[in-house]
């Protein structure tokens, strides 16, 4: 393994490149099979991603305490800063956000149990592991930035965790797979499942809701 690399933030976890040269296993080191590695690096990356949206909800809610926390005491303009608009609406809204991903979060959790006891497919709970990923990181990014506008100057100081937060999170949004990426493979995994012949077979196609929805000369798609 070569020399750790100097990182922005998350300290506590050191970045390596590991190298394997002319490396030979036996048999009984395989895992799951030969020839599989994609699919065992794919299922490995779904309690990986769950971690990243589990901490990133955390560190959420933890900067916006700590600026909700600052606002009922910092005075500006003869009164507490929780009484301006531009301080509480940014609380607001980012508490709002923590909240609805929060439910995404344990949609996604319960769909990797669900699918640990092989009740429903890769496919689906992949999609929802990685919106919670790409939702959570996003919201996690937002909740930090406005912690640090409302803190203003001194959340830019260590006196206040904010500015570790504000390096730590911005690693969300890349590692285990960047939020770009993860949008390419959520679209992917939901034009697969409209696809399947089953998926309508227990949904109202609301295309059918049209009034002249039987005109299919008029449905042009060239």
């Amino acid at each position: 393994m070569e020399t750790v690399y100097g990182v922005l933030g998350t300290k506590c976890g050191g970045t390596a490149r590991i190298v394997f040269d002319n490396v030979e296993l036996s048999e009984d080191t395989v895992k799951g099979g030969v020839n599989i590695g994609y699919d065992v690096f794919n299922i490995m990356m779904i309690p990986k991603r769950l971690t990243t949206v589990a901490g990133s909800v955390g560190v959420a809610m933890a900067a916006i305490e700590i600026a909700a926390d600052y606002a009922t005491k910092r005075e500006a303009f003869g009164s507490k800063i929780i009484k301006h608009e531009g301080v509480s609406f940014r609380i607001t809204e980012s508490l709002t956000a923590i909240h609805e991903v929060s439910s995404l979060v344990y949609t996604a959790s319960k769909a990797a149990y669900l699918f640990k006891k092989k009740k429903i497919p890769y496919s689906y709970v992949r999609k929802l592991v990685l919106m919670a990923k790409l939702n959570s990181t996003e919201v996690m990014w937002k909740a930090v930035n406005d912690a640090m506008q409302v803190l203003g100057g001194i959340g830019y100081t260590t006196i206040y965790p904010i500015e570790r937060l504000l390096r730590d999170s911005r690693l969300g949004m890349i590692w285990t797979g960047t939020n770009e990426v993860m949008k390419m493979i959520i679209q992917h995994e939901f034009i697969k499942e409209i696809k399947d012949r089953e998926y309508f077979s227990t949904k109202r196609k609301v295309e059918l809701d049209a009034l002249d929805f039987d005109l299919k000369e008029e449905k042009v798609y060239e």
